[in-house]
């Protein structure tokens, strides 16, 4: 029969931007096969969460943390992506609560028997200034209270490695003798350990005796099968090594002549594909270097033609931009005019200025004349 084992503990306030707080409680429960939980076995985790604040509060995640090595071994998450118009979260009003489930695989104990975890929940960000700022969209609100599991390692031999043995709930490695191996939790006989314990005509090969059949690439020494030790270009025949004669364009394996399959931009050299070096104005095609064929407003870039996009004061030659220097000079030549004009307008205007002023003062002066007379 399945039994169930609540903790419960009071969870920190979630601080938001309006300065108020969600506090929300939590608790966690879990079930093992057999209320017996195993390592590496799977456990159904059982969680339960109540906003006891003001707020609410977007739920998209759990998570377990080792508190031994700080690191994750169980995870419950929703498929949350804050890009997306409808969000995939679980809304929990204020003195809501959500219970969710999920399964996974225990870690091995980190204290003695035990497994000492502390959870965490993952809610979204809601204010708009921190996501603006910071780029984030949600956050993880672990909690300091430690939780605890009873583990064991084995009920039987099947929990364990094949070179271990189930003894008193935990996994033992057998220590078998130099001439024994390990079987089903077991230690066993080798049928030998070396030729003398095997007949004339046989060879102790890892730990069997096994008949002398050598292959055709060794030979018979000492009871023993030795290989023939030919190059990689030569073939067996007879127990002997013999010259392979492949064509230009075979490569050798397995002792045997194969046809290359080389890629387009690749050619045959020396019984091997080789990369072709083709120029700007080439591409590789058909194991060559071919020419490319661009249009005379085309230039060439990495072995293909492209547009050129030449200024107003170039012209295209060769596939190319080139400085049109007849119209630069006219350019410069029509800057050189206006800059002329430019300079008499301003000598003008200062000579009207200088007269306009003279003018004005004799003007003055007559005045101040006839004032007096």
């Amino acid at each position: 029969m399945k039994t169930t084992k609540y903790i419960i503990s009071l969870l920190f306030a979630l601080a938001i931007a309006s300065g108020l707080a969600n506090a929300y409680f939590y608790s966690v429960g879990h079930t093992c096969n057999d209320d017996i939980c195993i390592e590496k076995d799977e456990i159904e985790w059982f969680v339960n969460l109540t906003n006891d604040g003001n707020h609410y509060l977007e739920f998209v995640g759990v998570d377990f943390i080792d508190v031994l090595n700080q690191k994750e071994f169980a995870s419950y998450r929703l498929p949350f992506d804050p890009y997306l118009d409808k969000r995939d979260v679980v809304v929990l009003r204020p003195n809501g609560m959500i219970n969710i489930s999920f399964k996974t695989k225990l870690p091995k104990a980190n204290f003695k028997q035990a497994l000492v975890y502390k959870p965490c929940f993952i809610i979204t960000i809601t204010d708009s200034y921190t996501i603006a700022r910071d780029n984030v969209y949600e956050t993880k609100k672990c909690f300091e209270d430690n939780e605890s599991i009873e583990l064991i390692q084995c009920t039987d031999n099947s929990y364990c490695r094949e070179d271990e043995s189930c003894v008193d709930r935990d996994c033992i490695g057998l220590k078998c003798g130099s001439c024994q191996y390990f079987k089903n939790h077991e230690c066993l006989n080798y049928q030998c350990c070396g030729n003398e314990q095997c007949a004339l005509n046989e060879a102790c090969t890892n730990n069997t005796c096994m008949k002398i059949d050598c292959n055709y690439d060794e030979y018979m020494d000492n009871r023993t099968c030795k290989p023939l030790n030919c190059r990689p270009d030569e073939y067996i025949e007879n127990e002997k090594c013999k010259k392979l004669m492949c064509d230009f364009d075979d490569y050798i394996v397995n002792r045997t002549c194969r046809k290359l399959e080389c890629s387009e931009d690749e050619f045959i050299f020396n019984n091997t594909c080789r990369d072709l070096d083709c120029s700007q104005k080439e591409f590789a095609g058909m194991h060559s270097c071919n020419p490319l064929e661009c249009v005379w407003n085309e230039t060439f870039f990495n072995h293909s033609c492209m547009p050129l996009d030449c200024r107003f004061f170039q012209k295209i030659e060769d596939n190319n931009c080139a400085n049109n220097y007849p119209v630069i000079l006219k350019l410069l030549m029509e800057l050189t005019a206006v800059a002329i004009i430019i300079m008499f307008l301003t000598m003008d205007f200062k000579k009207y200025r200088q007269k306009h002023k003279k003018e004005e003062t004799e003007k003055d002066k007559t005045e101040e004349n006839e004032e007096k007379q």
